[in-house]
């Protein structure tokens, strides 16, 4: 037993590496597949589910975009989508998945019924739809990711590691883009490559935003209530007990049930929404601790972050709140909904204040390194 301790000892470094390099492959992944493959075919309007049975439901068209392709192509508010290209539609996921098999500038074959009743034979030029949520998380994840890694490799403290597990966790949280399409939908265990990605998922989204806030608990000060041994236990069995549940419904649940894919996108949402509370929990007790903070050498890597965090919750409350009134659905007017981008200045400002605020005690070891 000692001498496995002792080879793992010795070979930690190795692995910490190994890991690392790993998960910033991975998030590299991400991004790749957020702009080039799991980007969605976009037809100007909104689908929206009705009278559903046990078999299939109806697909009707709201908020069609004035002048926009589904317009042009005769379709108005109230109509029914019955097929495309020929496939009989029985919900919204299967619409979605059939019309993501046209490329970009080619048109996809649709049968509409009327309000009247009639039925209406039309072409749809369609466009592609990048998912800007998933590309500013994808794009966080990486450069967290990378920071976090030459942090740790410079310094093992505990805050160095809570930094670390923060950008992993992030990685894992969108990893669910790497899915062979339509698995995200239906069913996610087709082979082992799917169940690790939804493993990984599974432990990203549920842990993300509990490090996050974790993190700035211990930074740059750790507030009293986290000192407490039995604090650590209980908050993170939360995000323990969401995994397992997570794992719970993949595995058990999902393959039995015909609406799985709809229930899916809810436990997205609800893991959307965990995460922007994490963002705002994490951002308050930042503030705490700057106004905590009294020497001023102290307060200026923290005010490079604080700007820079304040900037990534107005952006997350502008594309949550505002930007869906402003463009009325992400389909009609997705610019409307790329400041979410900005939400990437935080774990930059963390590499500017390392690099020139020696914060968390590395940076001198980091510019060595680099030299």
């Amino acid at each position: 037993m000692k001498r496995i301790k002792a080879i793992y000892i010795k070979a930690k470094p190795k692995l910490l590496i190994g890991l690392s390099l790993f998960l910033i492959f991975i998030a590299g992944l991400n991004i790749y597949y957020s702009v080039a493959v799991r980007v969605q075919s976009n037809d100007e309007c909104l689908w929206v589910a009705k009278n559903p049975n046990a078999d299939s439901t109806a697909i009707y068209f709201e908020s069609v975009k004035k002048n926009g392709v589904a317009w042009n192509a005769g379709i108005r508010d109230g109509d029914q989508l019955i097929a495309i290209n020929d496939s009989l539609l029985k919900n919204t996921a299967q619409a979605q998945l059939t019309l993501n098999l046209v490329k970009a500038g080619d048109f996809a074959n649709y049968i509409v019924k009327k309000a009247d009743g009639s039925l209406l034979k039309t072409k749809v030029y369609v466009k592609k739809l990048i998912q800007f949520q998933f590309l500013a998380l994808a794009l966080l994840g990486l450069i967290w990711m990378t920071i976090g890694f030459i942090v740790l490799m410079a310094k093992r403290g505990s805050i160095q590691k809570i930094f670390y597990l923060t950008g992993a966790t992030a990685v894992l949280s969108i990893v669910f883009l790497l899915l062979p399409q339509g698995e995200g939908q239906t069913n996610l265990l087709r082979t082992g490559y799917s169940i690790l990605l939804c493993i990984g998922w599974g432990f990203g989204i549920s842990f993300f935003a509990f490090y996050l806030a974790y993190f700035f608990w211990n930074f740059p000060r750790q507030f009293k209530f986290v000192k407490k041994k039995l604090f650590k236990r209980i908050y993170f069995a939360f995000p323990t007990i969401l995994a397992v549940g997570f794992f719970v419904f993949i595995i058990f649940i999902s393959r039995r049930i015909h609406n799985a894919g709809e229930i899916i996108n809810r436990i997205f949402l609800l893991y959307e929404v965990l995460i922007g509370i994490g963002f705002l929990v994490g951002c308050i007790s930042l503030f705490v601790n700057y106004k905590r903070t009294k020497e001023k050498e102290e307060k200026r890597p923290l005010l490079a972050i604080l700007v820079a965090y304040v900037l990534a919750i107005i952006a997350i409350i502008y594309t949550a709140q505002i930007a869906p009134a402003i463009a009325d659905t992400i389909f009609n007017s997705p610019e409307f909904y790329t400041p979410i981008i900005l939400i990437i200045i935080l774990p930059i400002s963390f590499a500017y204040s390392i690099f020139k605020y020696q914060l968390m005690d590395v940076s001198i070891v980091i510019k060595n390194t680099i030299i």
